[in-house]
């Protein structure tokens, strides 16, 4: 088959923001039919011009731009992260559609992702969308099964394309999640356990409860994988997120820690990751200033580990997934803790 001719690719700067903003509104109109009102005018107030500037300040995101002279001829929006880069949204403006732009934006987003050292390339599209299907599968990517809205509140498919082979250790990924008594590790956990198992993952998972209700650590081991799991119970994680402080016999060794900042500072430097970076977020600051109350902690927690796994929240529903009592502020923790900045 002969593949459309190469296009200028480069990566978006703020400047481009207004144009991209632009395009991006073109788009909803166009999956006007697909996708509920409510879902496409959420995702264009998340796609103005500042919300773009704001996505380019992340350094894991990839964001591209198409360009025919010093017009914007499409772009990408996209993340690299944990090992999978994650194409949110790719579009063509209709006067430059089928004369390569697309093709070419998925070529350097794929060049991007293998220089990050990701293994798979993924794209959730929309099932009856047919047109961004038939493309993404033309670029090689297979279509799983479709997810239906129960999790989503929309019916979903992902695509996925394999870049490149993992390794033994690559292959199976483990979560950690600890915390207090009544803050929610057990919610937490079983929410994002059915999650990763309604996008095609084998999922094991083992809560343990400290002997006193209401007092001491709960932890929840989670392990993922393409392929079956065994119960787990991690020595070393891949992700730890740590809500409370324990001792040192209850520490988990993990690559990436994700923790409560005042957690941080009661530590005072006792424990650390065994290797790689530690997050610190205020995830209590963020409830109370956000939600009026620390109950809601867990939801915006819940909200950064998606974003850390690489499900693509840009375009998830909650609705029908978290307890049906306070859903609408549930869902908008979820979504604050995916994307809230704590300088």
């Amino acid at each position: 088959m002969n593949r459309p001719r190469r296009r200028p690719v480069r990566v978006m700067t703020a400047r481009d923001a207004e144009a991209a903003a632009s395009l991006f509104g073109l788009l909803m109109e166009e999956l006007k039919g697909y996708v509920p009102d409510h879902l496409r005018e959420g995702y264009r107030r998340m796609h103005d011009a500042d919300g773009i500037r704001e996505m380019l300040r992340d350094r894991r995101s990839v964001m591209l731009v198409a360009c025919d002279g010093e017009a914007i001829a499409g772009f990408l929006l996209g993340r690299a992260e944990g090992g999978m880069g994650t194409i949110h949204w790719l579009r063509t403006h209709p006067d430059f559609r089928d004369r390569g732009y697309g093709h070419s934006l998925h070529f350097a987003a794929m060049e991007e992702f293998r220089r990050r050292g990701c293994l798979k390339a993924v794209i959730w599209v929309f099932p009856d969308a047919r047109e961004i299907v038939d493309f993404y599968a033309r670029e090689g990517f297979e279509a799983g099964e479709a997810v239906s809205g129960e999790y989503f509140g929309i019916a979903l498919r992902q695509m996925t394309k394999t870049l490149r082979a993992p390794t033994p250790a690559e292959a199976t990924r483990s979560i950690v999640l600890l915390g207090a008594a009544g803050q929610g590790i057990k919610v937490m956990s079983h929410a994002l356990a059915a999650i990763l198992a309604s996008i095609g993952k084998h999922v094991a998972l083992t809560v343990t409860y400290p002997s006193s209700v209401r007092a001491g650590v709960v932890r929840g081991d989670l392990t993922y994988s393409d392929s079956p799991v065994e119960m787990p119970f991690v020595e070393e994680a891949d992700l730890l997120l740590q809500l409370a402080p324990v001792k040192k016999a209850d520490a988990v060794k993990a690559k990436r820690v994700i923790r409560e900042r005042e957690t941080g500072r009661i530590l005072s430097g006792e424990y650390h990751a065994a290797e790689g970076e530690v997050e610190e977020l205020s995830f209590r600051k963020a409830a109370l200033e956000e939600f009026g109350t620390p109950l809601m902690v867990n939801m915006v927690a819940l909200g950064r580990l998606l974003r850390h796994v690489g499900v693509d929240i840009e375009k998830v529903d909650f609705t029908g997934s978290l307890p049906a009592k306070y859903l609408d502020r549930n869902i908008r923790a979820v979504k604050y803790g995916y994307s809230f900045r704590d300088e």
